[in-house]
């Protein structure tokens, strides 16, 4: 977890505000235990500056999927539901 948390820090965190960073650190707490269906009730999606790019977040969604061995789909919601605000 230490690596998933400190690989989010060097990614994203000059791109969200601090309380909006706070939030994605409980989503991907939350995300190593939970299944598809549990990752559809995610509330509380957090807003990341628009220089974040589609790629760049399913690049992101991929690399912490992987270290959780989560299924691709599970992880495609995980990103779909915590980023619902981001449009490019």
């Amino acid at each position: 977890m230490e690596r998933v948390l400190a690989y989010t820090s060097q990614q994203l965190a000059l791109y969200m505000k601090e309380n909006q960073f706070n939030q994605l650190y409980e989503h991907i707490w939350m995300f190593q235990y939970v299944t598809e269906e549990e990752c559809q009730l995610i509330q509380n999606p957090v807003t990341i500056d628009s220089q974040i790019k589609s790629i760049d977040l399913m690049h992101f969604g991929w690399n912490i999927g992987n270290a959780f061995g989560k299924p691709r789909l599970q992880t495609a919601t995980f990103i779909k539901k915590v980023f619902a605000h981001y449009s490019p």
